[in-house]
């Protein structure tokens, strides 16, 4: 399978996200097939094949994201398990320590050791200031996530907003008899509309998904 290849190849994140665009524009081309052709006497009807070629396309994209959030999770619990060993050896006395105790009792050690051994007791203190400093990119970094999740949920507000409308506008619409042309038009808008409800409620799981990484309360509690 073409995606099982492109995971094997150990792509980079740009290359991970041209993918997901391109899995983005194969679901919109889709999304503008015809779900009813007129064949002289006939009528074919592609709403399922049309919805299952959606849906696939969907789930392509929200493969490539599941597999980066599996890199993501095994890469923070290797820095936890990190932590954990670093902590653990913090409380004890490690034999190079014992060893440079021998050595000043035993002899005046020359002045390039004992600079060495100086740097190595000063380590955590170091350490603390490279985790402050890790802090304030983290810091950073999680603003910008931040910003581009509220940009992301006010796009998701203005699709929903805009399919409330255009539903509304639908209903309105109740001739007592429909033409072949309104039928088929009438068919159509509520393809068009079951697609953006579906497509509204993928993206309403992954915006909540990214809320729970955040400890941001989820949109979902605004619309349902």
């Amino acid at each position: 399978m073409e995606r099982d290849e492109f995971l094997r190849k150990g792509s980079g994140l740009d290359e991970f996200q041209e993918k997901m665009v391109e899995y983005s524009m194969l679901g919109k081309e889709v999304s503008g097939i015809r779900n009813y052709v007129l064949l002289n006497m006939f009528g074919l009807v592609c709403t399922d094949l049309n919805t299952e070629m959606f849906s696939r396309t969907a789930g392509l994209r929200l493969s490539l994201i599941k597999y980066q959030e599996e890199l993501n999770r095994n890469w923070n619990r290797d820095i936890c398990k990190k932590f954990d060993e670093m902590a653990g050896k913090l409380g004890e006395i490690p034999d190079h320590t014992k060893r440079v105790l021998f050595l000043l009792d035993s002899t005046i050690l020359p002045k390039e050791d004992i600079q060495l051994n100086t740097r190595v007791f000063h380590w955590p203190k170091d350490m603390a200031a490279v985790f402050d400093l890790s802090k304030t990119r983290i810091g950073n970094k999680r603003d910008q996530v931040e910003d581009a999740l509220r940009e992301r949920i006010d796009k998701f507000e203005t699709m929903v907003n805009k399919a409330s409308k255009d539903l509304e506008l639908f209903m309105r619409k109740d001739p007592p008899v429909l033409t072949t042309d309104e039928m088929r038009n009438s068919s159509g808008t509520i393809d068009r509309l079951d697609k953006l409800v579906s497509s509204a409620v993928d993206q309403l799981a992954e915006i909540n998904k990214e809320e729970n990484y955040l400890g941001i309360v989820n949109i979902i509690d605004l619309y349902f």
